[in-house]
């Protein structure tokens, strides 16, 4: 995570001239037209989790064997050390505990980082900042809805001097996948993948591959997801032949074990990022930021397009944008001046966006359960809340 923080910060001391110049230049051209402004909100209800908890990530739990869709809750108890909690929450807002194994040290104080579930498996990634250098120790976990149990693996395995950091795990119809990045041999770190074998965790070699750095060409993993039995990475690539620009960017491999394709996304203007994806139907979605406004693509088989919203501005360092989508329609949620806002769209992702308000705080995730929107928002440094709204 330092090595991911460390670079940030060199190309945007590099670009921030350039970026500023092509926003004032670009503007006129390339942003999309302002759409509807707000409209009543929802009505946002906190669903009330069990005191002393700080949730961090939500995912969908699919129905499956006759038991009804939920969301699961990735939380941290705020007790003195921390313990892991993850949670179920019913579309009645019933708030009942997954039972945890931890069995390595550093997965008995883990925050959970990403979770995923198919709605019979559940696999989970946990991080704690341990050490003499204080870097994070990783922990991956898998199980059902009935218990979670963790699988300890050697310090080397995601740690270690060349290790950049973990951002995602999820769950093909193949198998998990942990997605993160990992020094290369161009001297920069590689977007990597680590698959099981058994309980063990292999990461898989990027070199030679398009999810390997170059000297011209740097790669940045943000989010992935799961479609099918394929992976998709959201994230960019920041370019450094004739001066130095970051575009969003996905990648895809039509297994885990697949080859990877990089799909660069239309219209980045000067400085953009793809910074989570989302997949339904026949169609895949990424949102993210250009140049400073809000930003969603819809991604096909072998092409992408820049989906038109309603002109937003977000802060490209601030919180990840959010998009979530379903059979009844598609979701961007985002954060604004230390506020929560939604963009409500059809499930195709053309026209009819509407701007809603969220509520109050920063947001963390976002689920999409049929109808029903969850939010996790976090007001300053406090613990993170849970909103609920149905959209009907």
């Amino acid at each position: 995570m330092a090595s991911r923080r460390r670079a940030r910060s060199r190309w945007v001391a590099a670009t921030s001239l350039l970026s500023a110049l092509m926003i004032i230049a670009g503007q006129a051209c390339s942003r999309s037209e302002p759409g509807p402004g707000p409209v009543p909100a929802p009505h946002w209800s906190r669903v009330a989790l069990p005191d002393g908890l700080d949730p961090t990530v939500l995912a969908l739990l699919p129905g499956s064997g006759g038991a009804a869709a939920e969301t699961l809750v990735g939380a941290q108890l705020t007790t003195n050390p921390p313990a892991p909690r993850l949670l179920r929450v019913t579309a009645g807002e019933t708030v009942s505990p997954i039972p945890l194994e931890p069995v390595s040290p550093y997965a008995r104080v883990a925050q959970f980082r990403a979770l995923d579930s198919d709605g019979s498996r559940v696999v989970a990634l946990g991080g704690r900042s341990g050490g003499a250098h204080g870097n994070v120790r990783w922990t991956v976990w898998t199980g059902t809805r009935a218990a979670v149990r963790e699988h300890p693996q050697t310090f080397e395995t995601f740690g270690g001097q060349q290790a950049g950091a973990l951002v995602d795990i999820v769950l093909t119809d193949r198998g998990p996948v942990v997605v993160g990045s990992w020094t290369g041999t161009a001297g920069g770190l590689d977007a990597a993948v680590w698959l099981p074998r058994g309980d063990t965790w292999l990461r898989r070699d990027s070199t030679g591959t398009p999810l390997a750095s170059s000297k011209t060409r740097l790669v940045l993993a943000r989010a992935a997801v799961a479609d099918g039995a394929a992976v998709v990475i959201a994230g960019s690539t920041i370019r450094l032949a004739d001066g130095v620009r970051q575009g969003a960017a996905v990648w895809r491999a039509d297994s885990p074990d697949g080859d990877w394709r990089r799909t660069d996304l239309p219209d980045p203007g000067g400085r953009s990022e793809a910074q989570s994806v989302a997949c339904s139907g026949d169609a895949c979605w990424v949102a993210g930021q250009v140049d400073g406004r809000l930003a969603l693509w819809s991604l096909m088989a072998s092409s992408a397009a820049r989906t038109t919203l309603p002109d937003t501005a977000v802060d490209p360092s601030g919180p990840a944008a959010r998009v979530v989508s379903g059979p009844a329609r598609t979701v961007v949620a985002y954060s604004q001046d230390g506020h929560s806002r939604v963009l409500l769209g059809p499930s195709g992702g053309a026209g009819g966006w509407s701007r809603r308000t969220g509520p109050d705080g920063d947001l963390v995730d976002a689920v999409l359960q049929q109808s029903r929107l969850y939010l996790l928002t976090r007001r300053g440094t406090g613990p993170a809340e849970l909103w609920l709204a149905e959209l009907g």
